[in-house]
């Protein structure tokens, strides 16, 4: 059992909360964690963190094309004899039809520009200086990042806040570090996943589409 489900109080009934919103999100609940679900994820920057992850509260629903997942991550960060407990949030999307190059996103904090005077990367968008400014954008093929960020995703970006969203291949993870979001935000929250998987969705067909032209050439 992780940590956060030994907290009295506050989660005591989230499990039974989250289960009671399965015909609303169209998910279904597993009753237990599935072990394949963190394998599939390590290479994520997530999940290279700490030790002891778990996947708790686990929905899920399979399709032809892809499966959703959105469950509670929790792991833990040993200093020394203390450690520091971690839980948040996360939606996964595991599609054949993305095709997504390998980035991180995340908020952006001032050590983040200060790191960038001294030539650390970040890719920013001089079209959206807001979204520049709140999020930091890394991944090797930056050329390719910045087709999958148009002005679609841009735009649907530039008044987030604790987002974090992580995309490799046919895998696309978004989560909110840290923070448990609440079972009444539930809808709101996979809506707005669910949104941004379409945008990434819609940019990997067309990508295929575009690459296929620019080969002709």
């Amino acid at each position: 059992m992780s940590f956060w489900k030994r907290i009295s109080g506050q989660y005591k009934n989230r499990t039974e909360d989250i289960y009671n919103l399965q015909s609303e999100l169209d998910l279904s609940a597993l009753e237990q964690e599935e072990i394949g679900l963190i394998n599939q994820l390590k290479s994520f920057e997530l999940f290279k963190e700490g030790s002891n992850h778990k996947c708790d509260n686990l929905l899920m629903k399979k399709e032809l094309i892809g499966n959703q997942f959105l469950f509670d991550h929790s792991f833990m960060i040993h200093h020394g004899k203390s450690a520091s407990h971690y839980n948040q949030t996360v939606f996964f999307f595991d599609s054949k039809e993305l095709t997504l190059p390998q980035f991180y996103l995340r908020p952006e904090h001032f050590g983040d520009k200060m790191l960038s005077w001294f030539g650390w990367k970040d890719i920013n968008f001089s079209t959206h200086p807001e979204f520049s400014d709140r999020f930091k954008l890394t991944g090797e093929y930056e050329e390719i990042i910045r087709y999958y960020f148009d002005e679609k995703v841009l735009n649907f970006l530039n008044h987030q806040k604790n987002i974090y969203i992580e995309g490799m291949n046919y895998y696309l993870i978004i989560y909110t570090f840290n923070e448990l979001i609440k079972p009444s935000d539930y809808p709101l929250f996979a809506k707005f996943c669910r949104m941004m998987y379409a945008l990434f969705l819609h940019r990997s067909k067309t990508s295929k589409e575009d690459f296929t032209i620019n080969e002709g050439n």
